[in-house]
């Protein structure tokens, strides 16, 4: 039998990396070229606009611009949640949803807290309304796989002073970390930043921007990833059924899935099942 199975992200790898920048300023256009250049990919959170602000990206913009990432849900009037009424936030959270998919064509299912707001009931109107994860302003410092997606917490803010330590420490994660207690565990490492495209603008710190993604681009050891694909690949890991003596695996999902055992690494092919 085997004692425990751990995550790993496509490919085996044991480390992905994720970005997610709010508000749709038109500082993307900047953002999203550097991001491309390294082959980072990232979520931008939206908010509802009628292309009379030049401050913004337009949306007919959106196709072209933020192909390759991820749009998501910002808040139709970009209010905060924990400061609202519950019925205010519900409908601000749909109404930015149907907006985003309208103009998009396509399904959108996550989203950040504006002002970085949120409680437990902003999280409970948030599964009501379809939405996978909501990201919050509250940086860890950590490479952690978050457990509450309704409660996203990312590693860092690009601002953070010792960002390029935290990169470092990272980029020299080669080995397994010990046992943990549950037999399925998450020890497959995230780094998560987060921000805004105008702050590097407004701070003159592009060059901060290039640095970040020249650094930690073109890894193959790394899974460069949007915040819905992360998700999504959690979720299809977590699906896998074992028998009693955890011989066998069956992967219900359209999902490839590696992981690894205490003396092998497997992947277990969509709709397959395989002896272990």
């Amino acid at each position: 039998m085997k004692s425990h199975i751990s995550l790993r992200w496509p490919g085996g790898k044991l480390k992905a990396l994720t970005l997610s920048y709010d508000d749709g300023d038109n500082n993307d256009k900047k953002m999203i070229e550097i991001m491309n250049r390294y082959g980072i990919k990232g979520t931008f959170n939206l908010c509802n606009r009628d292309n009379t602000n030049e401050r913004y990206v337009r949306t007919d913009e959106y196709e072209e611009l933020y192909k390759g990432h991820e749009i998501a849900v910002h808040g139709k009037s970009h209010v905060s949640g924990a400061s609202v009424p519950i019925g205010t936030f519900a409908y601000d959270m749909i109404e930015n949803r149907k907006h985003l998919e309208e103009v998009t064509d396509s399904i959108i299912q996550g989203m950040a807290y504006a002002n970085g707001s949120f409680d437990e009931n902003t999280k409970k109107i948030l599964k009501l309304c379809g939405i996978k994860y909501g990201r919050t302003t509250k940086s860890t410092g950590r490479f952690d796989i978050p457990t509450d997606w309704l409660e996203l917490n990312p590693t860092c803010h690009h601002a953070r002073e010792d960002l390029f330590e935290l990169c470092d420490e990272f980029l020299a994660i080669r080995s397994p970390q010990p046992p943990e207690p549950t037999w399925r565990r998450l020890p497959a490492k995230l780094f998560y930043m987060w921000g805004h495209s105008y702050e590097f603008d407004r701070t003159d710190s592009w060059d901060r921007l290039e640095e970040f993604c020249r650094k930690m681009g073109g890894k193959d050891d790394i899974w460069y990833a949007t915040n819905v694909e992360i998700y999504d690949y959690v979720k299809a890991f977590e699906k896998l059924e074992f028998n009693l003596e955890v011989t066998e695996v069956y992967n219900p999902t359209a999902t490839d899935i590696w992981f690894r055992t205490p003396d092998n690494d497997y992947v277990v092919k969509a709709g397959e099942r395989m002896v272990l």
